[in-house]
């Protein structure tokens, strides 16, 4: 889902264990999922238009790329 909301432009919401956090860091905005308050806040922010609209900036500006030679290269190291 993730994935389709950075093809999306949208900006989204995750938590640090996605597997990905490296490549979406600059671009994402991360809660603790243990932590109610913390997920409330991150919505609430998120729906002002301003924080909004600088989000979305962030995804436009994200570049994520993964090649089958980089997922080649990764499936080796781990065999």
């Amino acid at each position: 889902m993730i994935l389709d909301a950075i093809m999306t432009r949208t900006p989204f919401i995750v938590t640090r264990e996605i597997g990905i956090t490296e490549r979406v860091k600059d671009a994402a905005l991360f809660i603790d999922p243990k932590n109610k308050q913390d997920i409330v806040d991150k919505i609430v922010w998120l729906a002002d238009p301003l924080n909004r609209a600088s989000q979305v900036k962030k995804v436009q500006a994200l570049t994520f790329t993964h090649s089958w030679e980089q997922i080649g290269s990764e499936i080796i190291k781990l065999t």
